[in-house]
């Protein structure tokens, strides 16, 4: 009888009430091109028929490596995931939550990478999110700078079994964001990632659940556990700040005015949005959402309306503190309207969202990490252009392009405008009154880029964060 060969990758998939959506998950590995793998299932003690389906599944695929482990609820993705990992035979692990998928490729694509450079020990992709939210999200190449303070890889992705069991695998002092402490503590030992720019992995969104709940409501302690954990990575001030967090954590929530975001009523904001809005009040609406559904929360907005249609009503009805309301006197244009914000800004840093434009969750995040670890004061990322056209009353997306992704130049700049408005994030110190030049009608911003890039340089982030309105007609 011939010996089995172990399997070269192990795709670890905890489940805890999630039979209705586990065969998804498991046939999207067994649909994939590369076939050298193993399936490990871990039942996190499902109230539901989890343990049923998983049998199934074994029961139907007898020619694939399919194998469930049954544990007592832990309640913790970490606890689960190790347990997966230490009966595993494979030399990579992928981690798939139940509820999750991969693309046909992505085993193939990742593998491929990681065995043709052996300086890589993590592979990540991008991440097309389905379900409640539609919609690709695009990362950035490996930062381990970065990383520390803003997440950049998803947790599905390909690493080197050898990674955890340097590291001690998943810390079970997080209940989540341990994938994000994973991937710091591997940085810290040394090992390095390599990103794929093709959205393989398939992440579900849906409802409120514990990764959402928690950020809005636990991040700040969450982030001061993850800096304890790997102090090795940080600066004496912010290790000092999470023990002092830690240490009085249940004042920090409660006795300090934190609001609903998780910020201190007394704490100045970070970061400044400014919104102006002239009788768009529909898409002001979706504009606004569209700050307050990011995973970055230290911000304000203000919403500046160039004396159009009053939409006090639009901004009371998400009844958040966080957004300050300004009204012209008159009708002034675009740039002494933004101007009309900057000045009313508390913040350090300034964004800009045009009410027909979006930021998707991770654009302030992204901006502020890069600028708060980095030299830079100003900062730039991609965004897609949604080209429309008028269909009735309603303008209708037909297409998305990007046409802009350049790294700064200080001569390119004066040729031509490569950085849409809301891509970009900056400090309030680099502005000089008049700050957007009140005399010109169009192409405000550009000028204002200009005048900024003789004294600063510009960050460039290889990201898509935004989205802005084209329309044709």
């Amino acid at each position: 009888m011939g010996i089995e060969m172990p399997p070269k990758i192990s795709v670890i998939i905890p489940c805890y009430n999630y039979a209705h959506y586990l065969s998804e998950a498991v046939e999207s590995v067994l649909e994939q091109s590369y076939r050298d793998f193993e399936i490990i299932i871990v039942n996190d003690g499902s109230t539901d028929n989890t343990k049923d389906v998983a049998q199934r599944l074994i029961d139907d695929h007898p020619e694939e490596r399919i194998c469930l482990i049954n544990q007592k609820k832990s309640g913790k993705p970490a606890i689960a995931r190790n347990n997966g990992i230490k009966h595993s035979k494979g030399s990579y692990i992928l981690p798939l939550d139940a509820d999750d998928a991969i693309a046909h490729t992505m085993l193939e694509e990742c593998i491929n990478l990681i065995e043709d450079k052996p300086s890589v020990s993590i592979v990540y992709t991008d991440r097309e999110d389905f379900g409640d939210v539609s919609q690709v999200v695009h990362t950035i190449p490996y930062n381990f700078s970065l990383l520390r303070y803003a997440n950049h890889l998803s947790y599905c992705a390909l690493y080197k079994k050898e990674v955890w069991q340097d590291v001690g695998g998943y810390r079970t002092n997080l209940k989540t964001c341990e994938d994000w402490d994973f991937w710091i503590a591997a940085g810290a030992k040394g090992y390095y990632g390599m990103h794929i720019p093709k959205p393989l992995f398939r992440y579900r969104r849906q409802g409120v659940g514990v990764f959402q709940t928690l950020a809005e409501s636990d991040f700040v302690i969450l982030k001061a556990k993850i800096i304890l954990n790997n102090m090795e990575v940080y600066k004496e001030e912010d290790i000092i700040r999470s023990k002092e967090i830690l240490g009085n954590k249940e004042a920090y929530s409660s006795l300090s005015g934190a609001d609903s975001s998780g910020i201190s009523k007394e704490e100045s904001p970070l970061v400044s949005v400014i919104l102006p809005t002239y009788n768009r009040p529909s898409m002001l609406s979706r504009a606004i959402k569209s700050v307050l559904d990011q995973t970055y929360n230290n911000f304000e907005i203000l919403v500046v309306n160039d004396n159009g249609d009053d939409v006090h009503d639009i901004i009371s009805s998400f009844k958040d503190e966080r957004i300050k309301y300004i009204v012209n006197e008159y009708n002034k244009g675009l740039a002494a309207t933004r101007n009309a914000g900057i000045k009313a800004a508390e913040g350090k840093y300034i964004a800009y969202l045009d009410d027909d434009d979006i930021f998707y969750p991770d654009h302030l995040e992204t901006l502020v990490g890069f600028l708060e670890n980095s030299n830079y004061k100003v900062a730039y990322t991609d965004a897609y252009r949604a080209i429309q056209t008028k269909q009735g009353e309603y303008y209708i997306d037909v297409k998305k392009d990007q046409p802009f992704s350049r790294d700064f130049s200080s001569d390119d700049i004066l040729i031509s405008n490569f950085i849409p408005v809301l891509s970009i994030m900056h400090e309030k110190s680099c502005l000089e009154e008049p700050f957007f030049d009140e005399g010109i009608k169009t192409h405000e911003d550009w000028e204002l880029w200009i005048r900024m890039s003789r004294k600063f340089q510009f960050g460039h982030i290889k990201r898509t964060t935004c989205e802005y309105s084209f329309r044709v007609d």
